[in-house]
Order: C-alpha cells, then sequence, then structure tokens
C-alpha cells in the first residue's frame, strides 16, 4: 500500500506559502476542507469558492509541484437534497424521539436514499475533478444522529453500521465516475464502536479519535477516551487495512 503524508485545511487558509511548505516538509497530499456557512452547506460554499475567479489557482499550483490536492467535506447533505423530506420523507432518518426528521443524515434501510446518495458521489466527484484517487464525503458532524425507524433497529444498525452503509453507497458512486476511486468511511461521533456490516472492498478506514485530550498522548494510560480509543482502532483493524 501506497503511504502518503499530509495535512488537512480550510480552504480559507490556502496561500502560496503552501507548496514550498508541502515540499520542504515532504508532503505528498493536501486535504482542503470547508466549514459551512450559514444556510449553506460545505459542499455548496466550497463548490462557489472554486468557481469564483482564481478559485483553483492555488490548487493547481500544488499539483504542478506534485502535490495531491484531496477535498474533506460533509457532504450528506449535498448527496440527498434535504428539500426532499417534504416529497419522500422516508428517505430521510427517524430520530430517537420517533420523529421523522431532514435535520441530519438519512435512513440507511431506504434503498432510495442510498441510490441518490451513490448518483450524487458520482456527480461530485466529477465536479471536484481531483487528481487523488481517494474521496472523503463523510457523514453530517454530529451525534445522535442516525436512524431510529423500525427497520434500521429490526436490523440491528447500530451508529457504525450506518455510518459503514452510506460508505459503501458514496463509494459505488463515485468508483463509476472513477474505477480506481476509494471512499472514506469517517469513525466518528456515532461511529465509535466496531460496524458488523461489511466494507466495500474500496473503503477505507479514516480514524478520528476528535473528542480525545490533546493535551496527552493518545496511548497514556491515564487518559481514559484515548485508551477507548486505542481499543477501538486495534478493532477496527481486524476489518480495514492499516
Amino acid at each position: 500500500m501506497d503511504c502518503t503524508k499530509g495535512v488537512v485545511l480550510l480552504y480559507e487558509d490556502l496561500c502560496e506559502h503552501w507548496v514550498r511548505w508541502c515540499r520542504d516538509g515532504g508532503l505528498t497530499s493536501l486535504g482542503v476542507h470547508k466549514i459551512a456557512l450559514p444556510g449553506q452547506g460545505s459542499v455548496d460554499a466550497l463548490l462557489e469558492a472554486l468557481d469564483a475567479p482564481g478559485g483553483r489557482r492555488i490548487i493547481g499550483m500544488l499539483e504542478d509541484a506534485g502535490i495531491t490536492v484531496e477535498y474533506e467535506l460533509h457532504a450528506l447533505e449535498w448527496l440527498l437534497p434535504r428539500s426532499l423530506f417534504e416529497k419522500n420523507p422516508t428517505l430521510f432518518r427517524v430520530n430517537e424521539a420517533g420523529v421523522r426528521t431532514a435535520d441530519c443524515n438519512l435512513c440507511p434501510s431506504s434503498a432510495a436514499a442510498l441510490d441518490m446518495v451513490s448518483e450524487n458521489a458520482c456527480k461530485l466527484a466529477k465536479i471536484l475533478g481531483q487528481s487523488s484517487h481517494r474521496y472523503f464525503f463523510w457523514m453530517d458532524d454530529a451525534v445522535h444522529a442516525g436512524c431510529s425507524c423500525e427497520s434500521c433497529k429490526a436490523a440491528g444498525y447500530t451508529g457504525a453500521d450506518q455510518g459503514i452503509l452510506i460508505a459503501n453507497a458514496i463509494a459505488r458512486g463515485v468508483k463509476a465516475y472513477d474505477p480506481a476511486a476509494s471512499a472514506a468511511y469517517l469513525a466518528y461521533a456515532d461511529a465509535k464502536m466496531l460496524p458488523t456490516v461489511r466494507p466495500a472492498d474500496n473503503v477505507f478506514l479514516e480514524f478520528a479519535p476528535m473528542d480525545r485530550d490533546h493535551a496527552k498522548p493518545i496511548c497514556d494510560p491515564a487518559e481514559e477516551r484515548g485508551v477507548d480509543y486505542c481499543r477501538l482502532l486495534e478493532n477496527l483493524l481486524t476489518i480495514f487495512p492499516a
């Protein structure tokens, strides 16, 4: 497996200096992240920035210098537009209170929802036109955001299982655009346990122990969250390659 070394930045923090900094630091990849603006999803905000005059100039400079550019985005509300809720609410999740809502994510028991995510993942990959074959289209940045509908409960889908089902749909979509494509499964938020659903062959692990104590080593026995995360990672590596 090829090994890469990189950094993830906000789009707003990109500047020409990163071309030299990446080269001097031996970095091979740079991930571009975009925070959503009020009333606007992160994907729409990024696409608007990229389409502006000069919006891809620094990205082009990085790629010309041999730095692989990737986009890392909470993309689900773009892959399954929430405007569809009124017409077809069954595409969306049932929350813990038993209310069907389009506030975040989707119902992974809905084949129609997963098919739409797959189709739009293909479209988004084409629009972005990145040089990397690794795609980071994440679920929403939220906890307690899984589906609790009767079908999902009957299937016993945990947050991790729901994440795998969505990642598999995204992986299918990006592969339709790019035969060499793979898609990230983000071990984060509601997905902090070992999934029972099998990831597709072109789904890779993105491990994100975001809420640990960053002032201590993750393997510090005194850092309880870090210990739990180390155990989770060991378990995840039984189904994902390192």
